[in-house]
């Protein structure tokens, strides 16, 4: 649930691209 607030909050606030990359780096 927290990861896809963040990713909605992410996209609202900064490109997508970047959160997803920071989203990834995170993750893996």
């Amino acid at each position: 649930m927290a990861g896809k607030l963040v990713l909605v909050a992410g996209n609202i606030g900064t490109g997508k691209t970047s959160l997803t990359e920071r989203l990834g780096e995170r993750l893996g």
